[in-house]
């Protein structure tokens, strides 16, 4: 009877690497150096690593600038919201201005030198409109134009005004020898040799004013009014040095603020 061979084992898996060359030789003549002997052995992160230390704390000095800008900022906003209120429940209306007078002397043309010489005398009414918040004037001026060329500017002193009250106000406005412009001079001379020689003067009101009542006040705002088409009419043309107001008065202003 004839013995059977013996069966080849299977072996799976794969070939050990002693077949396979390095791939990366060591070039260099000399082994690589080790480590010093005291050197900290490495260790991959987390495997025996220590632990990464808390972030530091604010310091106090920071914790307390941030409250104060949030306390500050929560003040200017219940602040703010505390003005509009009572802006929207008072609902300040800005004074009505008239010129209820005015007159010139003096007046003295020069058309060839461009020079005007005038003695204005203008009379200004204010009106509060408002039932519940005074007024108070500061910085007020007046001055007077024409042709949109300032001639002369004089202050007025500073006054207050209750509620819905009137009060009247006057300004001398004085020019020696004034200097316009070409075109100025040319127009003021032509009105004063035609028709009836009256001039058309613009005046313009300028004041800080405040409304309020007890202890509630705006803050100072600048206002402007510009009252046009103020007519001086003069005697006899060219030659009277002094007129007055003529037409419809008292003459409207337009108040802006």
């Amino acid at each position: 009877m004839t013995r059977l061979a013996d069966p080849i084992p299977v072996v799976t898996g794969y070939p050990t690497g002693a077949g396979y060359p390095n791939p990366y030789p060591y070039v260099y003549g000399a082994p690589p150096p080790q480590p010093p002997p005291h050197a900290v052995p490495y260790y991959p992160y987390g495997a025996g690593a220590a632990p990464l230390p808390p972030p530091p704390s604010e310091p106090r000095s920071t914790v307390f600038v941030r409250s104060l800008c949030a306390v500050m900022i929560a003040s200017f906003l219940v602040l703010f919201v505390f003005n509009l209120v009572l802006w929207l429940v008072l609902r300040p209306n800005l004074p009505e201005i008239t010129v209820s007078w005015a007159a010139v002397s003096g007046f003295n043309l020069t058309a060839a030198a461009q020079q005007l010489s005038a003695d204005f005398n203008v009379s200004l009414t204010f009106h509060n409109p408002n039932d519940k918040l005074g007024i108070d004037y500061d910085e007020i001026g007046v001055a007077v134009l024409y042709d949109s060329e300032i001639i002369s500017y004089a202050p007025i002193p500073p006054f207050y005004q209750e509620k819905g009250s009137t009060t009247a106000a006057g300004a001398r406005l004085v020019a020696v020898s004034e200097y316009l412009s070409s075109d100025a001079a040319k127009a003021m001379d032509w009105d004063r040799s035609h028709g009836d020689g009256a001039l058309s003067f613009i005046f313009r009101v300028f004041a800080r004013v405040k409304f309020g009542s007890g202890a509630w006040w705006t803050r100072g705002d600048a206002m402007r009014a510009h009252c046009k088409d103020v007519r001086i009419g003069f005697g006899n043309g060219t030659v009277a040095a002094a007129g007055a107001l003529v037409g419809p008065s008292p003459k409207n202003c337009l108040v802006l603020m």
